[in-house]
């Protein structure tokens, strides 16, 4: 006498359930590799340069704002240090004379820059992946 055997249904359900599962968790892990990481690494190496862009423009601005209230006869004594930081500052990167005024085109790329960081980035610093 031969002995059957089948397969409870129990056991192909969990094992389809495994399969959908799996394949699941495997699409999602791919769009992360190939979506979701580039993106934010693109927005951190871009906050960065926007970071780094506005601290340069806004020294430049702030130098010369102190400098004209100093011819002025207007600067208190935390501008004065601060203005004497800056120079400082400017003649330790090897700068002659300071740097010129900012321009027009500067100060309207100040102002895109905060606005760029306030609506695209809600002025947190973006979370690298």
């Amino acid at each position: 006498m031969a002995i059957e055997t089948t397969v409870k249904r129990s056991f192909i359900f969990w094992n389809v359930l495994y399969i959908v599962l799996c394949g699941g968790f495997g699409i999602w892990g791919a769009y992360d590799y190939w979506v979701t990481i580039p993106s934010k690494v693109t927005a951190v190496e871009r906050y960065q340069s926007l970071i780094g862009e506005r601290v340069a423009l806004g020294v430049r601005g702030e130098f010369y704002v102190l400098l004209n209230k100093q011819q002025n006869r207007a600067i208190t004594e935390e501008e004065r240090e601060k203005l004497q930081t800056l120079t400082k500052g400017f003649m330790d990167a090897g700068l002659t004379q300071p740097p010129p005024p900012l321009t027009q085109e500067e100060r309207d790329r100040y102002q895109e820059i905060e606005r760029i960081l306030k609506d695209d980035f809600e002025n947190k610093t973006p979370e690298s992946p």
